[in-house]
């Protein structure tokens, strides 16, 4: 059940990532939410390492290369919407964005290997 909600939660965040990448945002009233300055690499980190760590919640019970193929296709579709937004009139392509993708997700990917490590330890202090 959980784990459902937590599928469902990741695919929003999914949709809300391609939504975010594709919108023309200057017909939309401020709110407070800027790119200038390296702000947007920022939203490009954390929300990938948001959504590295989020497939592997919603997703743990599934072998490590199910894991692997849903941190490609994330890699894909960051690295994607990047260059789409080379084509669109209203959005610039930046290969910073890319990286800071990139880096999003070794870091969230880091994360839940040390988290592993951490689990396994504990377990292996349990059992002895």
């Amino acid at each position: 059940m959980i784990n459902n909600v937590l599928r469902i939660i990741f695919t929003f965040l999914l949709l809300s990532i391609i939504a975010a990448s594709v919108i023309d945002y200057s017909n939309i009233p401020s709110i407070g939410l800027s790119a200038e300055g390296g702000a947007g690499l920022g939203y490009h980190f954390w929300g990938y390492l948001i959504a590295a760590v989020l497939s592997w919640i919603a997703f743990r019970n599934h072998n490590a290369w199910v894991i692997s193929i849903i941190g490609l296709l994330l890699f894909v579709l960051g690295t994607g919407l990047e260059i789409l937004q080379a084509y669109l009139p209203y959005r610039t392509f930046n290969p910073k964005d890319i990286a800071a993708n990139i880096l999003g997700l070794g870091a969230g990917f880091l994360c839940i290997l040390i988290w592993r490590s951490i689990q396994k330890f504990k377990e292996s202090r349990i059992s002895t």
